[in-house]
């Protein structure tokens, strides 16, 4: 019996790439516990005769993820990670710059612990294996299973999943927000601990907190001209219909108190953004990673940063879509869209460029990885890697049962759980038909049935018939 660990930690990001993974690997002959692991990881207390892949969202050298990783190898784990944040927002990679992504996300340290690490494209891919020669073979460039849902063949996947369509016919204009640290439920205190505890074992650690604290403060000047920029835009434009799309770790009652009311313009942050980004005519953000997928989808983009908040746009995302830099050069270029799409063509074109030179777009990324995960349990050394069925389906039954009962307890106490998590608690059906949806997808020779079962709020089990 194989069995693969994947982390989610943000369901609005994570939830359906690691979904897809799911889907492709059980198709492998793998068992799939999904959802939050680490808190899985944490109330096991055994865990050797549990032994499988943990797939992760980071290596960073962080005392949490050193004592889990070596915790997992002391107990046989296998250990693979493609980085959330993928790097790709920086002019280049280098150790010697205090505010380094490769620094701040990777170590010898945690790269012998590790046994596979996935890339976004070839700038990372070169980057790392550059920088850390004698772990070459760890880092395999598969890309990053949340863009296949930017390409052709999850086309179909959106028309079956029939969400997110709005009450007029005429296709939104969508607006990406990305302050984040100002906006999130998390507050400043919290952000500056929990970014300082990370930088620990890094390089510059001084230099690297007054530059972000110098992001935070920038983000607040941005937060004033964006909310200028949405109160003018559904002014001047009253016959069309406008959406706001919060980052995932911004409160959308939030904005609703912030903007107030306006009868063109509708706060969203059900679903995934790639599903409201196909359905837009228009995207605005400023150095957003959702603008990634505007231009694999070749939707028209504008990024508005005005030069007083320079030091929030990104260095990559930033140049995606037509530089704007104050509210009525955006206005023009809405005007431009309206009185002729075709304006928009020669960006369209380069952003799509752009984001080529950086990401591996060729194929399915997540049939890639799993594929890895496959040939890791192919080595010699891992013969004797399968652990029994039997016993790991009664622990997965009873930890289940464990979990009801604690649930219930704390029911009947009153008990309030204040911690917050960007888990969104799961639906079986909801799971079973994403997957049957990617079944019809990829026309699978050999149908199977999926049998889903929810072990926690946060975490379930899935297995094929």
């Amino acid at each position: 019996m194989k069995v693969i660990y994947i982390h989610i930690e943000t369901s609005k990001r994570d939830y359906l790439s690691r979904l897809l993974l799911s889907f492709f690997a059980t198709r492998m002959g793998f068992k799939v516990l999904l959802g939050d692991v680490l808190s899985f990881f944490k109330t096991v207390k055994n865990l050797k005769d549990k032994k499988g892949i943990f797939h992760f969202k980071d290596i960073a050298p962080s005392d949490l993820n050193l004592e889990l990783f070596q915790s997992l190898k002391n107990n046989g784990f296998l250990i693979t990670s493609i980085d959330e944040e993928g790097g790709i927002e920086y002019k280049e990679y280098d150790s010697k710059d205090f505010n380094s992504f490769l620094t701040a996300r990777y170590s010898n340290e945690t790269l012998s612990l590790v046994d596979q690490i996935f890339t976004w494209g070839e700038f990372d891919y070169k980057s790392l294996t550059e920088n850390f020669p004698e772990f070459k073979h760890k880092f395999i460039n598969t890309g990053n299973p949340r863009l296949d849902f930017c390409k052709l063949e999850f086309d179909k996947f959106y028309e079956k999943l029939n969400i997110h369509f709005t009450k007029n016919a005429e296709r939104p204009i969508l607006i990406m927000s990305d302050i984040g640290n100002v906006m999130s439920a998390k507050n400043l205190s919290q952000q500056v601990y929990i970014n300082r505890e990370a930088a620990k074992r890094t390089q510059g650690k001084e230099e690297k907190e007054k530059d972000q604290l110098e992001i935070y403060s920038n983000k607040i000047l941005y937060l004033s001209e964006f909310i200028q920029l949405i109160n003018k835009l559904t002014k001047e434009f009253p016959d069309k219909k406008f959406l706001l799309r919060p980052h995932p770790t911004e409160s959308k009652n939030d904005w609703i108190k912030i903007l107030g009311n306006h009868k063109n313009l509708e706060i969203v942050k059900d679903g995934d953004a790639t599903s409201w980004i196909r359905k837009s005519k228009l995207m605005i953000h400023n150095s957003c990673y959702t603008a990634i997928d505007g231009a694999i989808l070749k939707k028209p983009i504008i990024s508005f940063c005005p030069p007083s908040c320079i030091k929030s746009k990104k260095y990559f995302t930033g140049k995606i879509g037509i530089q704007t830099n104050n509210i009525n050069q955006v206005i023009d270029q809405i005007k431009n869209l309206i009185s002729n799409p075709d304006k928009f063509n020669e960006n369209i074109s380069l952003n799509l460029k752009l984001i080529q030179s950086r990401l591996n777009l060729d194929s399915l990324s997540s049939k890639k990885q799993v594929e890895n995960w496959n040939n890791l349990f192919k080595k010699d050394s891992f013969k004797n890697f399968d652990i029994k069925g039997l016993n790991f389906n009664f622990f997965i039954f009873s930890f289940k049962i464990n979990y009801l009962i604690r649930n219930f307890i704390k029911k009947l106490l009153h008990y309030d759980n204040k911690n917050l998590t960007k888990i969104e608690e799961f639906d079986v059906l909801e799971i079973k038909r994403n997957l049957n949806f990617f079944d019809e997808i990829f026309n699978e020779k050999e149908k199977k049935k999926f049998r889903i079962n929810k072990i926690s709020k946060y975490l379930c089990f899935i297995e094929t018939l």
